[in-house]
């Protein structure tokens, strides 16, 4: 999936079919597939934590520990133990640890359009130069 979208990048673009794709992202202003999986994965966690989303995902109870002793850490999420590296690449457990990744002052951040603005829509690029942010038609 990544090879198809820096294809179609360079050939949208008119680059060469060995040109380097970061630039063209910024240029663009185009996420890259792991940054829209970072967004989405941050969208996701943050609309479970306050509620926001269907009685389906009730039973994922990654924040609401009644049994937990209050701590500094209570703003992370609990991603549990598993098993096998296979098992640590699924949401259960990726989804979490993608959550703890952020930094402290944006767990607090109820509102979601608030939260989208503030950090998860200014996905930091590679090698910190600079920020994209995600394509939103007008």
């Amino acid at each position: 999936m990544t090879k198809s979208l820096k294809k179609s990048l360079r050939i949208i673009s008119n680059k060469g079919f060995n040109h380097h794709t970061e630039p063209v992202h910024k240029k663009n202003k185009i996420l890259k597939v792991e940054d829209l999986y970072r967004y989405n994965a941050l969208t996701f966690m943050h609309q479970l934590k306050y509620g926001k989303l269907p009685n389906s995902f009730n039973y994922l109870d990654y924040f609401f520990h009644l049994d937990r002793p209050e701590t500094r850490q209570n703003h992370l999420a609990n991603c549990g133990r598993y098993r096998t590296t296979y098992t640590s690449m699924l949401p259960l457990h990726k989804l979490p640890r993608i959550w703890n990744t952020l930094e402290i002052t944006y767990h607090n951040i109820t509102s979601l359009k608030t939260f989208k603005k503030s950090r998860v829509a200014r996905v930091p690029c590679r090698r910190g130069r600079g920020v994209a942010r995600p394509y939103v038609r007008r």
